[in-house]
C-alpha cells in the first residue's frame, strides 16, 4: 500500500487515528487555505490598480516558486523568509502589517478549529 501511495504522491505512516486528524488540518484542508490566501492576494491586488490576469499569473507563480523553493532547500521556513525579507524592505512592511492585523492567531485558530472539526466528524462515522 505505501509503494501505491508513494507513486502518487508522499505517504506518511502513522500510529495513531487521531494523527490523521492532524493531518486533515494541516494537509487535507491546506489546498482550501492557500487557495483562500489566493483569492485575499487577488482582492488586493484590484484595490492597488494590478488587471486580474496579471495578478492571477503573479500569485499562481508567486505560489509555485515560494513551494518549489522551499520543497528542494535544506532551509527551515523561518531562514527561507528571512532570506527574502530585506530590513525595512517592503516584504518586512506587510509581513509586520499583516501580524498588526491578526494574521498569526487567524491562521492558528483556523488550523485548531479544522483539526475539532475532523475530530467531531470521526467521532460521528463510527
Amino acid at each position: 500500500v505505501t509503494q501505491i501511495l508513494n507513486s502518487v504522491g508522499s505517504c506518511i505512516k502513522t500510529e495513531k487515528e487521531e494523527d490523521i486528524d492532524r493531518a486533515t488540518a494541516i494537509s487535507g484542508s491546506g489546498p482550501g487555505y492557500l487557495f483562500f490566501m489566493m483569492e485575499l492576494m487577488l482582492k488586493a491586488s484590484e484595490s492597488i490598480g494590478i488587471e486580474e490576469k496579471i495578478a492571477q499569473k503573479l500569485i499562481i507563480e508567486t505560489f509555485a516558486g515560494t513551494s518549489e523553493l522551499a520543497r528542494i532547500s535544506k532551509k527551515s521556513f523561518r531562514e527561507l523568509k528571512e532570506d527574502v525579507t530585506s530590513y525595512k524592505g517592503t516584504t518586512e512592511y506587510g509581513i509586520n502589517s499583516m501580524i498588526d492585523n491578526g494574521i498569526e492567531n487567524a491562521i492558528k485558530k483556523g488550523i485548531e478549529a479544522t483539526f475539532k472539526r475532523s475530530k467531531e466528524l470521526n467521532a460521528n462515522s463510527n
